[in-house]
């Protein structure tokens, strides 16, 4: 069934899951579901509406009645920067000076798999650093290096890589610029 089958057939309902759909635009999603004023649950996670830019806040500017979007709670700082939303129009001033994110790098599927190669390039470059320094002070005269870890314990590589420090990463946000 369509989002207006849906929408005309159950006036009263408070849930609706529409993940992994084929649902691609803003208005494809919240024109038939805006007459849905009980509607308090939404999850379209997985279809490419999720993708359009502003999509969680135009989602809740035109569905105001939502507290749970996506299974995350629509929180008061969001409803406010949603109304902010609108009163910008199609401008989409002002824009944020910044914007945190935060990840958990454990949760997302794939991320061993691109991180790692980049986190042995680093862990290699920095041993041969240690190595380079012991070798120079060897040859100074000083004293010998500490005896580093056995070689079969080996370590995480990108734990190794960000320890003691931060893992920086690059964005490129939906106009095309890089945030960093």
């Amino acid at each position: 069934e369509t989002l207006e089958q849906i929408a005309r057939r159950f006036k009263g309902l408070l849930s609706l899951d529409i993940g992994f759909c084929e649902v691609a635009s803003l208005q494809d999603l919240v024109t038939p579901l805006g007459p849905l004023q009980r509607l308090r649950h939404l999850t379209a996670a997985g279809s490419p509406v999720c993708l359009q830019p502003f999509y969680r806040l135009q989602t809740m500017r035109w569905l105001t009645q939502l507290s749970v979007l996506d299974g995350a709670p629509v929180t008061d700082e969001e409803n406010a920067d949603a109304q902010m939303l609108a009163s910008c129009g199609d401008s989409l001033r002002p824009r944020p000076a910044s914007v945190r994110l935060g990840v958990w790098l454990r949760k997302i599927t794939g991320v061993r798999a691109l991180l790692e190669p980049v986190a042995k390039e680093i862990v290699a470059e920095k041993r041969a650093a240690e190595s380079a320094a012991a070798a120079a002070a060897l040859a100074e005269g000083g004293e010998p290096p500490p005896e580093a870890a056995d070689p079969e314990e080996e370590q995480d590589p990108i734990s190794e890589a960000c320890a003691g420090g931060t893992l920086r990463l690059k964005i490129q946000l939906p106009d095309g610029t890089w945030a960093a």
